[in-house]
């Protein structure tokens, strides 16, 4: 599970990780939700190829022009050099999401094809 706590001192960089795969999953169980009809998941719906990877980006951005003027202004982090279109954000940290979660279901398409087939990915 996503959400659980490791006894161990996690290093800064693990928690980044555990963190962007928290929200990667949010979003792509989002994307499933809108998407997937009735027997049908991201993995095995030809159909949701291409149209998961680009609603999962729409959502990231979507979360995140959100989430980020309160972290913002709450100061959970601060721009090195700030933005001037929204709420003092970079324009690139927006674009950046969307790349991110772009891959991200197409990452897990092909890796969790390849375990299903007994191969390393490849055979996607």
């Amino acid at each position: 599970m996503l959400w659980t706590r490791i006894s161990a001192p996690a290093s800064t960089a693990a928690r980044a990780i555990s963190r962007w795969m928290a929200v990667c999953g949010i979003c792509l169980l989002l994307t499933e939700g809108i998407l997937a009809r009735a027997n049908e998941d991201l993995l095995s719906a030809p159909r949701l190829k291409w149209q998961a990877p680009w609603v999962t980006g729409v959502i990231a951005v979507g979360l995140d022009l959100f989430i980020d003027p309160i972290a913002v202004a709450v100061g959970y982090w601060v721009w090195f050099v700030p933005g001037e279109i929204y709420y003092g954000i970079p324009l690139l940290n927006f674009v950046g999401w969307f790349v991110l979660m772009l891959l991200a279901p197409l990452a897990w398409r092909y890796s969790s094809r390849g375990a299903r087939l007994g191969g390393t990915g490849a055979s996607c």
